[in-house]
């Protein structure tokens, strides 16, 4: 038997679920079992025949047999992640036509979509995208009562629970996929260094605007991602604070340090060099103010918030959803744009007595156009109420909690508040003002 082979056979007997053999099977285990001492069909072990090979015990009539695995040896691990293999249609669960694929492709779609959902899901060559969270929100309903017949095209609740299973089990192994160490990992690239000193020199006389604070650090932090490309760690580091602030800070330059006035009245610092070249005596106040304004907004801003959620709270305390569709025909005029296609779902469009709700199927026709989209600001629903079209899909599911809606806009300001006591990266954006008023 070869290794792929077997890896197949594996996956078709659901071994995947068993820490130990996903355990065994991706990692150097010392010492590996004799026949005798099996656990389950297909456990890999070891055999005197041939020790430096590993060997797997096949299921028979009368117990298990020992059977060698031709290309697999005791001093490396059996399967390596991002190894490639071919896989023909029906050798694998989920996998209906030829797939050039990996070992760790396989696994995870294993645990994240075959585990929980079986084939309702169509196998991910790559990545599974965090869009699928918003599928499986999309098409979740309740358990099937006794005697209901499930469909295919929804997603219960016991199979959502088996999702955050699936989710779990293979958290469990980040230590044995991901490399969180190497040497660039612990270093920087001279280069990205390099282009830090041609741009600080290059803009010497504007490094006191946040503009061209923000200019410098984009491009040393892009050169510095650039420099993992095809690095072991490269997957390690993938939260983009790993690189700005966490990276930038530690081993490229400080940066644009609002200090502790920032929007509130105070001036904005530049600091060209990095934590690991040391700090200098003259930027010391800048050092200590960034960290004080980080202490101090935590506490204040995020008190002034939560003073914020109480009140909004109290006010909508006796609001509802009343009816459907309050007949309006105003609303606000947004622009709609495929970054933020995820804010608008579920939302619906003026369009005379019948609005258009917006979903995955359709929301892709908007973009780039200005459309009037329904809003509590214009809805004509009586009395301490409003109407479910007005409100939008999400929060009208809350007959009786439009106060939590009202809560947000608190939530907003004291989530952003206590992240400034963990850092954050200087940046510019487009402000469109219609998107940003509904």
């Amino acid at each position: 038997m070869n290794k792929r082979d077997y890896y197949l056979t594996c996956i078709r007997n659901k071994l995947y679920e068993k820490r130990d053999w996903v355990i065994s099977a991706f990692s150097v285990v010392r010492k590996r079992p004799y026949i005798a001492d099996v656990k389950y069909a297909y456990q890999l072990i070891y055999d005197p025949r041939d020790p430096d090979r590993i060997w797997t015990a096949v299921p028979t009539d009368n117990g298990y047999e020992a059977v060698m695995i031709t290309d697999m040896s005791m001093d490396r691990p059996p399967y390596i992640a991002n190894e490639p293999l071919i896989v023909q249609a029906g050798e694998c669960p989920m996998i209906t036509e030829v797939q050039d694929t990996t070992y760790g492709i396989i696994l995870g779609n294993m645990y994240l979509l075959y585990y929980p959902f079986g084939t309702k899901f169509k196998f991910v060559n790559g990545e599974i995208p965090e869009s699928i969270s918003d599928r499986i929100a999309d098409l979740l309903t309740d358990n099937v009562k006794p005697g209901e017949i499930e469909k295919h095209d929804r997603i219960y609740v016991r199979e959502l629970i088996r999702f955050g299973d699936g989710c779990d089990m293979l958290a469990a192994f980040d230590k044995l996929f991901t490399f969180s160490g190497s040497n660039k990992l612990l270093t920087v690239d001279p280069k990205v260094i390099a282009l830090r000193d041609e741009l600080v020199a290059k803009y010497k006389d504007q490094l006191h605007d946040p503009r061209i604070q923000a200019y410098i650090e984009d491009q040393v932090v892009k050169a510095d991602k650039e420099s993992f490309k095809g690095d072991p760690a490269e997957k390690f580091l993938v939260s983009g604070k790993s690189f700005n602030p966490t990276r930038k800070k530690q081993l490229i330059m400080i940066g644009g340090s609002a200090g502790f006035g920032g929007a509130d009245g105070g001036t904005s610092s530049f600091i060209a060099s990095s934590l690991r070249d040391g700090w200098k005596i003259a930027d010391i106040p800048i050092h200590a103010n960034e960290a004080r304004a980080g202490s101090f907004f935590r506490g204040k801003e995020t008190a002034a918030g939560g003073t914020d959620v109480i009140v909004a709270t109290r006010m909508g305390m006796n609001t509802r959803i009343s009816e459907d569709y309050c007949g309006s025909e105003r609303g606000i005029e947004t622009l709609i744009d495929k970054a933020n296609f995820n804010k608008y779902l579920g939302l619906s469009v003026v369009s005379g007595t019948s609005p258009v709700l917006l979903t995955r199927e359709n929301i892709e026709s908007y973009q780039g156009k200005k459309v009037m989209l329904h809003s509590p600001s214009y809805c004509k629903t009586k009395g301490d109420a409003y109407c479910a079209t007005c409100v939008g899909v999400t929060w009208s599911r809350l007959k009786d909690g439009m106060n939590n809606v009202l809560s947000n806009i608190g939530d907003v300001f004291m989530y952003d508040r206590m992240k400034r006591m963990h850092g954050k990266a200087l940046k510019t954006a487009t402000f469109v003002l219609v998107n940003h008023i509904l």
